[in-house]
């Protein structure tokens, strides 16, 4: 076992029993580990117990293959949980099926356990010094997996309490602050920079999977090294209840890599306590936003903490931060963390990829604690705007097929341009809404109308802010069909309720309508494509079988004949300059009309923004958006 004596590290052996340990070196330098004199007799004494000879010749500690990980845990009025999270990352085991190689991508993995401490008021605190005196005894444990790998674990903590500054003493900074304070804790002048070295991210209420560092490292290590630089690595969890957000952890845990990226606007596509990135990545990000120091008089002046905030804004960086300069202030700043720092990922070409273990088991128990957690305090309007900044700052502004798509109008007779540098909002419910609200000014002109399938919002012809003074109008989604024959043939099945993709026959209202369904949902398929991702159990019962349509051919719900349904409700007028600039509802005069006939030519060719929730349509939203011919990731994105 290795000790500390007078300072120096010496390694001995324990006459009476003692939990055996590797011996290594506090940041794994290689160099010979001896005691006062290699190849002299001296004893110690060491809790009562008699060490004996050292031994003759010297140890030697390879950083060889050596992978270190930096387990990441911010603490805040944890007391109920921390004990068993890092016990859950203290104790990590190598994966039986591991056993049977004969040579690994690694003879040692280097775990720190770093905990800081975010001004709690219980003894969460006091809980991780016992931790540390608990398994720091002779300053690291170690298990020996097999021949050829050795995992060894220690504890590092730290609280702001520990500071000379009074002012943070019992006051959270959130937990962007936190990690950033913990991702420091391990010193690394030692540490050679051709090793390895990752972090692994945990929440204080969480329990990761005892063969959870061992599967992810080994991912990372299979990848290419500039991959692996670039790779945010999540896996698969399991909830705690197992019925809270079931939604979102079925989402989640089926999500293929592809879909990992193409959805990343509806939501953090990878939950943040299963993260593990490079350091080098993590460092390259600035790692967390960390929101100013609370003062006494920041909470009442509103103006202050603006203020504040600007003055941060002035400090250098080359990475991508998400911070909203409207609605962002000192409070919002120690909000949102993950998602964040996600974002700044992607926009710095960063790549997602899920885990998925031979025994497709998952590695982390993600716990739902109501009204305990950071997340459940963040307001719903305050993730909006960062995903509709996100997606302006990545998309909008960026990609040069939703910034200018201007064609000729070769059929004007005088050789028009048509304007289309804007683009469509697909759906004109509660989220479309807020999507547009949420906008920017410059990009909120951009919005050249809704589309939907709902003939109440159709009906109504457009949407109308005041205070936003726009007028944007409202069609029926076949207009935004890029082939003709396809737009047809939608709008014919529109119209009279024929058998197309929007066929009455057979489904009910709402599942021709692509009406939200609440129902729980299963998984159906592997997960791979976007048809086989969910089916909703609730809807897909309402699908009638032949022998059932031939009795049913026709639902009562469906538009008889005598009554067509209108593709918009929007009259026409003169089709002159003037009014094709009045066709982006976004910008201009609330009660302005603008000119359908302009409208149905420019629409095929704007990309699509998709603000309706996917998979709980029974397929049919999804089908109906393929049918308009868009590319996802190119000109048309989910953000619902």
């Amino acid at each position: 076992i290795q000790l500390k004596y007078h300072g120096k590290l010496i390694v001995a052996t324990v006459t009476s029993p003692h939990r055996p340990s590797p011996p290594m070196l506090p940041n794994g330098q290689e160099e010979q580990i001896s005691g006062k004199e290699v190849g002299k007799e001296e004893n110690v004494n060491c809790n009562d117990e008699k060490m004996t000879k050292i031994e003759q010749k010297p140890q030697v500690v390879s950083t060889k293959n050596m992978v270190y990980v930096d387990v990441i845990i911010p603490v805040h009025n944890a007391s109920n949980t921390i004990e068993e999270a890092v016990s859950s990352a203290m104790n990590q085991v190598l994966p039986p099926s591991f056993l049977e190689k004969e040579k690994m991508k690694f003879s040692r993995i280097d775990v720190a356990v770093c905990c800081y401490d975010d001004g709690s008021k219980d003894n969460s605190f006091e809980i991780l010094k016992r931790l540390e005196e608990k398994y720091n005894d002779a300053h690291v444990i170690g298990q020996k997996l097999n021949e050829e790998c050795t995992i060894v674990s220690r504890l590092l903590i730290d609280s702001a309490k520990n500071k000379d500054n009074k002012k943070t003493v019992g006051q959270s900074r959130g937990a962007g602050y936190a990690r950033n304070r913990a991702a420091s804790l391990r010193k690394k002048d030692n540490i050679d920079k051709d090793n390895h070295y990752f972090l692994c991210l945990l929440d204080s209420d969480d329990v990761m999977h005892p063969t959870r560092i061992v599967e992810q490292v080994t991912y990372m290590l299979s990848l290419d090294q500039n991959d692996c630089d670039r790779t945010l690595l999540g896996c698969k969890f399991v909830r705690e209840p197992e019925d809270s957000t079931w939604h979102y952890t079925q989402w989640a845990n089926g999500l293929s890599d592809e879909r990992l990226h193409l959805e990343q606007f509806r939501e953090i596509t990878i939950l943040q306590p299963t993260w593990m990135m490079s350091r080098k990545r993590f460092e390259e990000l600035g790692g967390y936003i960390e929101a100013p120091p609370p003062q006494n008089n920041d909470v009442e002046n509103g103006a202050g903490r603006q203020h504040d905030y600007q003055q941060q804004q002035q400090q250098p960086t080359t990475a991508y931060k998400l911070v909203h300069p409207q609605y962002d202030t000192n409070e919002t700043l120690r909000l949102a963390e993950d998602l964040r720092l996600f974002y700044a990922h992607l926009q710095s070409n960063g790549r997602l990829k899920l885990l998925r273990t031979a025994t497709n088991v998952p590695l982390v128990t993600y716990r739902h604690t109501p009204n305990m957690t950071q997340s459940s305090r963040t307001p719903r309007k305050l993730l909006l705007q960062l995903r509709t900044k996100a997606f302006e700052d990545a998309v909008l502004l960026k990609d040069k097929r939703w910034i200018d798509n201007t064609k000729s109008d070769n059929n004007s007779g005088n050789n028009d341009t048509i304007s289309s540098d804007g683009f469509i909002v697909w759906g004109a419910g509660r989220d479309g809404k807020e999507f547009v609200k949420s906008l920017r000014t410059e990009c909120r002109k951009k919005v050249v109308a809704f589309v939907d399938v709902d003939e109440k919002k159709i009906n109504l012809g457009y949407y109308v802010n005041k205070d936003l003074d726009i007028r944007i109008p409202i069609v029926h989604f076949s207009l935004a069909a890029k082939d003709p024959d396809v737009r047809r043939t939608l709008q014919k099945d529109w119209a009279e309720g024929g058998s197309g993709v929007g066929s009455c026959n057979g489904f009910d209202k709402d599942a021709i309508l692509g009406r939200i369904d609440k129902g729980r949902q299963k998984r159906v398929g592997d997960g791979n494509g976007i048809d086989d991702v969910v089916g909703v159990e609730t809807l897909s019962e309402k699908v009638f079988d032949d022998t059932e349509k031939e009795s049913r051919a026709i639902v009562s719900d469906c538009p008889p004949p005598s009554k067509r349904r209108k593709l918009h409700n929007i009259s026409s007028s003169s089709s002159s300059s003037s009014s094709r600039k009045n066709i982006r509802r976004g910008n201009g005069d609330a009660n302005q009309s603008c000119d359908i006939h302009q409208l149905e030519k420019i629409l095929p060719n704007l990309p699509v923004v998709v603000c309706v929730a996917m998979y709980r349509t029974n397929g049919v939203l999804e089908r109906n958006v393929r049918s308009v011919g868009r590319t996802e990731g190119q000109d048309l994105w989910h953000f619902s």
